[in-house]
């Protein structure tokens, strides 16, 4: 039996054949943003994937609209044998994927999905403008020519052709990168700081299970955050290398700059701390084992 919801029902494989599409592209324009060279790119990729990302939430206002829809005629039918058959129907499909396109038809999937998207968007641009930002004070701080390169011309020999200047462009930054480089090296040798200090063992922590979090607060309270040998940087350094997993990926954004280690740790505590109430109880379980 054919359902009477069948046109809006081709209209939500319609609309998710347009979502797809859109969530395809707008992905590839994130991607492009992590080899992105200059500010203007990134500023020209973050425009358009901002385009992106609101023509797909339009598409999903529309789509929960038809849902919504859907829902509200099936609630107004009287005959409950074909009310019952609609709503089996409808379940059915929400609990399945579009063949097409492999999109989940539950909006609310759907609106995971985008959501993903937007972090990921997020943290990309983020993690781009980083990496040019540091380009650029690199550059700054050395501000002498590279040595010339022969191989590579410096002006376009056709119209409209702009790879030659790109080149040139990546080879300088390369070139200066590597020279700062080799500075900071040279100068690491001359001036080798005493960092001979004893090995610090800590229980890696990955966010998967938040239970953990109380034990692994403790164990950088006393091993790190209180310990009077390390410097923030070495502090910092103790902390990142015991993080993996999504606990990682959420402090790996934050610059390595002032205040760095306690961006880390406050961002950890908000993801991750249970309440005063739960955490008093579960303490004394986990010092008992760390104790043990």
């Amino acid at each position: 039996m054919l359902s009477k919801f069948e046109p809006l029902y081709s209209s939500l494989q319609s609309h998710l054949t347009s979502l797809k599409d859109l969530l395809t592209s707008t992905e590839d324009e994130i991607t492009k943003l992590l080899s992105a060279a200059t500010s203007d790119e990134i500023i020209t990729l973050s425009a358009s994937i901002s385009k992106g990302v609101d023509d797909i939430q339009s598409i999903m206002y529309d789509y929960r609209e038809i849902t919504s829809s859907i829902k509200d005629g099936i609630e107004e039918m009287d005959d409950d044998a074909q009310k019952t058959a609609e709503q089996m129907e409808y379940d059915s499909k929400m609990e399945s994927n579009d063949g097409g396109t492999g999109l989940s038809l539950n909006p609310v999937r759907l609106s995971s999905t985008v959501s993903k998207l937007e972090s990921r968007f997020a943290r990309c641009l983020d993690t781009a403008s980083m990496r040019i930002s540091a380009i650029e004070r690199i550059l700054k701080s050395n501000p002498s020519p590279p040595p010339a390169q022969p191989s590579v011309p410096t002006q376009s020999t056709h119209d409209g052709d702009t790879s030659p200047a790109l080149s040139n462009e990546s080879t300088i930054v390369i070139q200066s990168l590597l020279e700062r480089i080799n500075t900071l090296e040279s100068n690491s040798t001359v001036h080798k700081p005493n960092l001979s200090l004893p090995p610090i063992r800590l229980e890696c922590f990955d966010g998967s299970n938040i239970t953990n979090w109380p034990a692994y607060k403790y164990q950088l309270d006393e091993l790190i955050l209180n310990n009077p040998s390390l410097n923030e940087v070495e502090k910092a350094f103790h902390v990142r290398s015991s993080l993996k997993g999504t606990a990682l990926a959420l402090v790996s954004s934050i610059p390595t700059h002032k205040d760095f280690l306690d961006k880390i740790i406050k961002r950890l505590e908000l993801e991750y701390s249970r309440s005063k109430k739960i955490t008093l109880y579960v303490m004394p379980f986990i010092m008992e084992v760390i104790l043990m």
